[in-house]
């Protein structure tokens, strides 16, 4: 519950004490001043419990902290939506070029934009917000446009949560899903910088993780997996009835780790994905998920999201928070952020950590070095960047000296 629906009820209950203290007013009856002490007691500890769990639901955890529903797992990243305006210069990417000329995928009838009126932050929440207008762009005429965000950070293994609440309207079709960093995809993020192309690799075999999908079904949530085994109308797919999902918000997510991918709303498993299980083994055609993969957030219109309502003006699917937890081994991206040789630093560290250090500051993301740690040693290195480690087991920190003739920025 938030900060703005604690407030509601607070002021509700502020109400029906009022009006309990002045419908007994002197010459129209005796006043029972125990009743009146009883009430007011009760109102002011319902006061002290709203503001207790206003707080505790508005403390979001720190990078570092153990996720709550699943020991061993540290948060590594997170975007709580926090401020007035998206963070597009560290977390977020507007996807706004067609990868057709014909338009989007699957039958899909919108324009996605950058604009305001599409993705917007405020009382704590991002709302993606699918809009009835028409929008000529690319030489193409729309009579949507929505937005499409893809996570400028990217990740290999862990726990993802994303807490949302989905559009009512027929016709909206609301996205939270991965896709492999090294996807050829003109005009996304981690496409060696929008309207390029990388060489990568195409879709399906790069991968792709469908955290939640809704389609006509709006009492239902829905994954999938989409891989060079199958793909499309795919066989790997899961769902849950979830009736509530257009009207509550909702905590889905991934327990991702080297063999399987457990989908979960509110922390009840509903699928998994196990390769093994179902094909026999871990393939590259079904199991394309050891490399870092990146999140997207999108509302679509149409298509196979089903038919539009023809009164149809605007919708949102609002997020209250996304959040990436990983392991004690997991690969950890390091935000280091400085021009040149021989300075120090000091980070939070989880046990035997493989750390990645991105060489170019423009877009690090897509040509990451992998520092590994010589036998016997603390030196980490890798390319032309090495880092002396010095532990302090007592605070869970380390402290690098970088050595280094380049620049570095964020992976």
């Amino acid at each position: 519950m938030n900060t703005f629906a604690n407030m509601n009820l607070l002021m509700k209950s502020f109400d029906k004490f009022r009006k309990f203290k002045t419908q007994n007013k002197p010459g129209k009856g005796t006043i029972n001043q125990k009743a009146l002490h009883m009430k007011a007691r009760y109102y002011c500890l319902l006061l002290l419990s709203f503001f207790y769990l206003s707080a505790q639901a508005q403390t979001p955890p720190d990078i570092g902290d153990e996720s709550d529903e699943s020991s061993g797992y540290f948060l590594v990243w997170s975007d709580e939506f926090d401020g007035t305006t998206l963070n597009t210069t560290d977390n977020w990417f507007h996807q706004t070029q067609l990868p057709t000329p014909g338009g989007w995928f699957n039958g899909e009838l919108q324009h996605y934009t950058d604009a305001e009126a599409n993705s917007s932050v405020s009382n704590g929440n991002l709302s993606i917000t699918a809009i009835k207008e028409t929008l000529v762009d690319q030489s193409l005429s729309r009579d949507y446009t929505s937005a499409r965000l893809n996570s400028k950070f990217a990740f290999t293994y862990g726990r993802v949560d994303v807490r949302a609440q989905l559009p009512p309207e027929l016709g909206t079709w609301p996205a939270i899903w991965m896709l492999g960093t090294d996807i050829d995809e003109d005009g996304g993020f981690h496409d060696a910088g929008a309207g390029t192309t990388n060489g990568g690799t195409a879709w399906p075999a790069i991968g792709e993780i469908d955290i939640l999908e809704q389609f006509a079904n709006k009492l239902e949530a829905t994954s999938a997996i989409h891989t060079t085994q199958s793909s499309g109308d795919t066989q790997d797919k899961g769902a849950t009835d979830l009736i509530t999902a257009t009207t509550d918000f909702h905590i889905y997510s991934i327990i991702w780790d080297e063999s399987t991918i457990q989908f979960l709303v509110d922390n009840q498993e509903y699928w998994t994905y196990d390769p093994v299980d179902k094909y026999g083994s871990l393939t590259a055609a079904n199991w394309p998920f050891d490399s870092p993969q990146y999140l997207l957030l999108n509302v679509a219109m149409g298509g196979i999201g089903g038919t539009i309502d023809p009164n149809f003006t605007s919708a949102s699917m609002d997020v209250d928070y996304v959040r990436v937890y990983q392991q004690e081994a997991s690969t950890v991206k390091l935000p280091l952020d400085f021009e040149l040789a021989s300075e120090s630093y000091t980070f939070t560290t989880f046990g035997n950590s493989v750390f990645e250090v991105g060489v170019d500051p423009d877009n690090a993301g897509n040509s990451a070095m992998k520092m590994t740690r010589a036998a016997g040693t603390n030196w980490w290195s890798g390319g032309t960047v090495a880092l002396e480690e010095t532990v302090d087991a007592t605070t869970g920190t380390f402290s690098m000296d970088v050595y280094s003739n380049i620049a570095l920025d964020y992976v």
